[in-house]
């Protein structure tokens, strides 16, 4: 789960056992990779972000997890 969605500044993400030690891939709405960053504190900051649709690709009990947000 990843909240609050729409988010301005910082996305919080909750799940089962999400692998912290792999870098999230930030992709936008074409498929094109916007930043790999790595989850801290059960947090992802993305005031960098321009606006729009994205898509975070987390790690959730060892299977790939597609996550869908906007930023503000």
């Amino acid at each position: 789960v990843a909240f609050p969605n729409p988010a301005a500044d910082r996305l919080w993400i909750k799940g089962a056992t999400i692998e912290a030690s792999t870098p999230l891939r930030i992709t936008d709405l074409s498929g094109r990779v916007v930043s790999l960053v790595p989850l801290r504190d059960g947090s992802l900051p993305i005031a960098y972000l321009q606006p729009g649709l994205y898509t975070a690709r987390v790690v959730v009990n060892a299977v790939p997890e597609e996550l869908r947000f906007r930023k503000e």
